[in-house]
């Protein structure tokens, strides 16, 4: 994956309920709520931080191994790019 900045696509509505991120697609009408991992990346989807700054608090946040930080982001911003929730 490349080392990009990404932000969350102006359709969405973003709500923290209950020490979880909630997002409405106002597009689709759907809601997906994140896990605790999910959440950590998607809270640093400004724009103001890389792919691999991400990782590499992910990394130390989780006490992981550079390799498993890496793919569990990677497999987040995938599943957000699929979701169309990112740019």
């Amino acid at each position: 994956m490349n080392d990009r900045n990404y932000t969350a696509r102006p359709h969405l509505s973003i709500r923290e309920i209950n020490g979880e991120i909630v997002i409405l697609d106002r597009n689709t009408e759907e809601i997906h709520t994140l896990n605790e991992s999910a959440s950590y990346v998607w809270s640093r989807l400004d724009g103001s931080l890389s792919r691999d700054e991400i990782v590499a608090g992910f990394r130390e946040d989780h006490g992981i191994s550079q390799a498993t930080a890496e793919a569990d982001v990677d497999a987040i911003i995938r599943q957000f790019q699929a979701l169309e929730l990112i740019e």
